[in-house]
């Protein structure tokens, strides 16, 4: 890759490594350098201004606007940031080798159609990094919805409907935001409108690939956050942990973790006890 800044195109599902995170705040001005070692890098202003200096590209990007660096190992990114200027750069390596089952064209620069959505998930995606124990699944997935957001910019595109190939893609796509925002009182519906297909259409893609509905996949993947929470945090009530996990009504949580796992939250909790609880509750976590 050459240095300075280029587009990049992807196919999903695609082997994304996230490698890192940078967030500077609303401040004074200052300088902020990033070396980027033959990563891919996602630069998003939020407020203000920003100017990045690679080699001889130099970039003004205002606020709501985005752009990508692609550099050879060695080189440097340098922001320089006005007074109040606030944004995200996520370094992130792609694997060249994988089938490009979706087609993913992001811009060299862009503006962003739904800032506020796009500074959402780079929130998200820093709090995650923070974490003592960070989850890479989370980081990818959140990184994957980031780069489908920016791909809507004018010079991008995400195909609105893959062959059967993509399929993969589309159900890596509902499990991407599954994981996101599982904790959120979200639907099929609300995944079909953010990912800008019809509701009919993602949930006989969704359902081909995986051989479960949308609707389960986002209990499944609540009600395993939920066996580690209960381990995890043994004197938090039930119907907090349930909360925790998006479930707004405690008795329809308890009606849908018996369902999945033929046991009450409270049984479920009980014969999981012993010294090994720690361990129990991270291999319930370690999938995302």
């Amino acid at each position: 890759m050459g240095a300075g800044m280029s587009g990049l195109e992807l196919g999903l599902a695609c082997a994304l490594e996230p490698t890192g995170a940078l967030f500077v705040p609303a401040g004074p001005a200052g300088n902020q350098t990033l070396r980027l070692h033959d990563c891919c890098l996602f630069v998003f202003v939020a407020h203000g201004e920003l100017e990045a200096v690679s080699g001889r590209s130099e970039k003004r990007l205002p606020a709501g606007h985005a752009a990508l660096f692609q550099c050879d190992a060695g080189r440097a990114v340098v922001f320089h940031h006005d007074a109040g200027a606030e944004f995200y750069a996520l370094k992130f390596k792609v694997s060249p080798h994988l089938p490009r089952a979706r087609h993913l064209a992001m811009p060299a620069r862009g503006k962003v159609d739904y800032p506020e959505r796009l500074t959402d998930l780079l929130r998200r995606y820093v709090m995650e990094q923070r974490r003592r124990r960070p989850s890479l699944w989370a980081l990818y997935n959140l990184l994957v919805l980031v780069l489908c957001e920016y791909a809507a910019a004018p010079g991008g595109s995400l195909e609105a409907k893959p062959s059967c190939s993509g399929l993969e893609a589309i159900a890596s796509m509902v499990d991407a935001y599954v994981a996101a925002h599982y904790r959120e009182p979200i639907c099929a519906n609300d995944i079909a409108r953010e990912l800008r297909y019809s509701p009919g259409y993602l949930e006989r893609a969704y359902r081909r690939e995986r051989g479960i509905s949308v609707r389960s996949a986002i209990h499944l993947r609540r009600i395993r956050e939920a066996r580690a929470q209960l381990l995890l945090q043994r004197e938090v009530h039930v119907s907090e942990i349930a909360a925790q996990c998006g479930y707004g009504d405690a008795a329809y949580f308890r009606r849908v973790f018996k369902r999945t796992t033929h046991m009450t939250p409270l049984h479920f909790r009980s014969i999981n006890s012993g010294p090994a609880d720690g361990r129990r509750a991270r291999e319930f976590t370690s999938v995302g």
